[in-house]
């Protein structure tokens, strides 16, 4: 297998990996994090769409893996490639996700199963603060 630099920005699915992570800069500042949940390898939505969801982690600086390692999601949804459209969206390292099995994503199955939300790219800084500060 391949060996991963990070950070990098993906160009397809295909440069993904379940577990990868990517910083976002929340709206009223600081940052936030993502992780990639589900993907599918081949078939309808493959090249262009992955699940993630927000970790529940917060910071005033980028995390790095370490620090976001174990940390539950909060939620997950159906997010275009164009998430990491420039370098402040790099994914910055891979952690196993804690608690993904309790969303039933399926994606990778051809179906989206129970994750009904839908990610627009330039809406993920709100999204992440909402499931934020909904978890407390």
């Amino acid at each position: 297998m391949r060996r991963r630099d990070y950070p990098f920005v993906p160009r397809r699915t295909a440069d993904l990996k379940v577990g990868d992570v990517w910083a976002v800069v929340l709206p009223c500042g600081g940052y936030g994090c993502m992780q990639v949940t589900d993907l599918r390898r081949s078939g309808v939505g493959s090249r262009s769409a992955l699940v993630a969801g927000p970790l529940h982690w917060t910071g005033e600086r980028p995390p790095d893996v370490h620090e976001v390692a174990g940390m539950r999601l909060l939620e997950m949804g159906l997010v275009r490639l164009k998430a990491f459209g420039s370098p402040d969206n790099a994914i910055f390292g891979n952690t196993p996700p804690v608690n993904s099995d309790e969303f039933d994503s399926n994606f990778a199955a051809g179906y989206v199963g129970s994750v009904t939300r839908v990610y627009g790219h330039l809406a993920i800084p709100g999204i992440l603060a909402r499931a934020l500060s909904a978890a407390g």
